[in-house]
């Protein structure tokens, strides 16, 4: 896996090994022991799944980034990570109580927010979306699904907090995008329609990730 930085012509000016951002850091120990995994001795020891730039706002309000820098979603590392672009090194990481998580981000409130692809370890399903302090570690918000509608997509999924603050998540392997308000109240979902038998299962296509746009971010819609 690689950061990869693009001039606006695109054209390449910056290129990261992620595995080389570990060197001579104190995470490196995180690699070495990942490297028994089933899946990094195919080679895949990172499975980076989302980049996120840190611009001088965002840097503001979570003090132990700064602006210019980029966090990254390891997946197989269950692993949170800020890669500082000049030294081309990790400088903050952390891993908590997710697994194989994807879609991190930083709120206004110096929180994280993520989809927990498989934390969830209640009988409301496998995944469920948190939301915590990076400097305590404390989750201070999740969402887990109930018992009549579990949350559960293994691969791929995302969240996004909302202005009225309320969360839009992406159920990617069920096909599902809903919202829900900060107990839990779904205020409407959308279930992909497109489905198929499959031998003796009914398998719904996935819907990948899920994004509220506002009207005044889409101006060619009134173009006309």
């Amino acid at each position: 896996d690689f950061i990869v930085v693009l001039n606006p012509d695109g054209e390449e000016i910056n290129r990261i090994s992620l595995l080389e951002a570990f060197v001579d850091t104190p995470y490196h120990t995180i690699m070495a022991n990942s490297s028994l995994s089933s899946i990094a001795l195919q080679g895949n020891y990172t499975h980076a799944n989302t980049i996120k730039f840190v611009d001088k706002a965002t840097a503001k309000l979570h003090p132990y980034a700064s602006e210019g820098q980029v966090m990254i979603s390891m997946r197989d590392l269950s692993m949170l990570a800020l890669v500082d672009l000049e030294s081309r090194k990790i400088v903050w990481g952390q891993r908590g109580p997710w697994l194989t998580q994807h879609d991190p981000d930083m709120l206004p409130n110096g929180n994280i927010l993520l989809f927990d692809n498989l934390g969830d370890v209640t009988d409301t399903g496998r995944s469920r979306v948190i939301e915590f302090d990076p400097m305590t570690g404390a989750v201070e918000w999740m969402y887990t699904g109930t018992k009549e509608k579990p949350l559960s997509s293994t691969i791929r999924s995302s969240q996004q907090r909302l202005a009225n603050d309320n969360t839009l998540i992406t159920e990617s392997q069920r096909g599902r995008l809903f919202e829900v308000e900060s107990d839990g109240d779904i205020v409407w979902e959308y279930l992909n329609p497109f489905n198929r038998k499959l031998g003796e299962k009914n398998v719904t296509a996935f819907v990948c990730w899920g994004q509220r746009i506002m009207f005044d971010e889409v101006p060619f819609l009134s173009a006309n």
